[in-house]
């Protein structure tokens, strides 16, 4: 409900994306698609760059997430 109420909140996307990969593991591409749309909607935060990073090493693109990474530093 935060992030459809706020989808530029980026502490609301990050914990909702964490909840998918935590609770279940195989909605690791809902908690993609969630961060691909939280890094526009809010213009790169450094915690959602991390959140995808999480993803894209779930995935295992590790020079995607280590490029995502670096974004956030």
């Amino acid at each position: 409900q935060l992030v459809t109420a706020n989808p530029a909140d980026p502490q609301a996307n990050y914990w909702l994306g964490q909840l998918y990969i935590s609770d279940v593991p195989s909605k690791v591409n809902e908690a993609k698609e969630l961060y691909a749309k939280a890094i526009t909607a809010t213009n790169q935060n450094p915690l959602i760059l991390v959140g995808m990073g999480h993803v894209e090493m779930m995935l295992n693109d590790k020079a995607s997430a280590i490029s995502r990474f670096d974004q956030a530093i």
